[in-house]
């Protein structure tokens, strides 16, 4: 299978296919590839077409993770030179847990051909018997009603940092998923998503444990409130009440610069065969993670009048797509291919991405974090 994106924002599409983002530090399986009985629990990471950064996540038992995992096994081979229909569709991670530790992570490609990508090359092309137990995980998952603490990123358009801050008083959280809830079963007008890089807005994580609701307010031009993650759910534009409310709930918070404290790293050739996939790695190193963090924030934009194309054709071309996270939170992820002069940074439910000048303390930077 050879993919030849034609400009860099559609290249880190191919991120999106092939992703395998480890959230453990031992990736190392404890059940045997082809059995499901030891399989606890399934983590399902959504990804919108075009976006290298998770929208939500969701969260399924045991029963489900087995049904769903032999259902990508019994997924058929692709067949030798088969032509995919050039349609973009959403991506999901699938992680599936054996109790404490990471069993198996599967890739599932909804445009295209339907690929499934499995560990150690394992290339598959998912049935609708697959598809159907899939949306069935998502629909059946536990919904956050009653969250006990909430991470908020402030961000402030796309060259500063981010501010980032956590609520754990549990009236406090209720307080502010009460707004949110009432606000959006009000009736409001339906606005569009927002395109604009430079936009102001607060990323809301509301958990209960481990499971997410996650929201988004812009402010400014853009003037909405979404649920990221829920394609049925209209973006809806923000009302001064709501936005008073939140205001001043948040007034009392202290915000700092976010301070990335996990880095997933993926690093695999541009052109992907049934066999062959990406590494990944796990970066926990504070002195690595801020010093690549910051130097990534401080690339030069790519000029406006200058063309941002790229040519990864041919087999020795490579990628790297960088996720920071701040706990629960995701912070921005970063695509960078080896033969492009441009870094695209990509964050949740904003349309499409932004582009930086690449470096060669960036690329030196990148290096060392997967080699440890």
């Amino acid at each position: 299978m050879m993919r030849t994106p034609l400009h860099l924002f559609p290249l880190a599409l191919i991120a999106i296919l092939c992703t395998l983002l480890f959230t453990a530090c031992d990736p190392k399986p404890l059940v045997n590839l082809h059995s499901s009985a030891d399989l606890t629990k399934l983590q399902i990471e959504f990804f919108l077409y075009g976006n290298t950064s998770p929208e939500t996540l969701y969260v399924s038992k045991q029963e489900t993770a087995q049904q769903l995992y032999k259902a990508a096994l019994a997924s058929p081979q692709p067949a030798p030179g088969r032509a995919c229909p050039g349609i973009g569709g959403p991506g999901y991670q699938l992680v599936f847990w054996a109790g404490a530790q990471r069993a198996e992570t599967v890739i599932a490609d909804r445009g295209g051909c339907s690929d499934l990508f499995l560990r150690g090359g394992d290339l598959r092309q998912a049935n609708q018997d697959f598809w159907s137990l899939l949306d069935q995980a998502i629909t059946s998952a536990p919904h956050v009603t009653h969250p006990d603490h909430l991470e908020i990123v402030r961000y402030q358009g796309n060259v500063q940092v981010p501010l980032y801050a956590k609520i754990t008083s549990a009236g406090k959280v209720q307080r502010l998923f009460t707004y949110l809830s009432t606000f959006l079963s009000t009736p409001s007008s339906i606005t569009g998503f927002c395109g604009d890089q430079t936009s102001t807005y607060d990323d809301l994580f509301f958990y209960k444990g481990e499971v997410l609701l996650r929201a988004q307010v812009f402010r400014g031009g853009c003037s909405l409130v979404k649920m990221v993650g829920k394609t049925t759910f209209p973006a809806l534009r923000l009302t001064g009440q709501f936005q008073q409310q939140l205001d001043q709930e948040l007034s009392s918070m202290t915000f700092a610069p976010a301070r990335p404290d996990t880095l997933e790293i993926e690093h695999a050739p541009v052109s992907i065969q049934p066999g062959s996939g990406p590494d990944f790695r796990i970066s926990r190193d504070q002195s690595t993670i801020q010093k690549l963090y910051h130097t990534a924030y401080n690339l030069l934009p790519w000029p406006p009048n200058k063309d941002s194309s790229c040519n990864s054709q041919g087999a020795e071309g490579s990628y790297d797509v960088l996720t920071f996270f701040q706990e629960g939170a995701w912070l921005v992820s970063a695509t960078a291919f080896s033969s492009c002069p441009t870094v695209s940074f990509n964050r949740a439910g904003i349309m499409g991405g932004y582009a930086s000048q690449a470096t060669q303390e960036f690329r030196d930077l990148v290096h060392q974090a997967e080699k440890g």
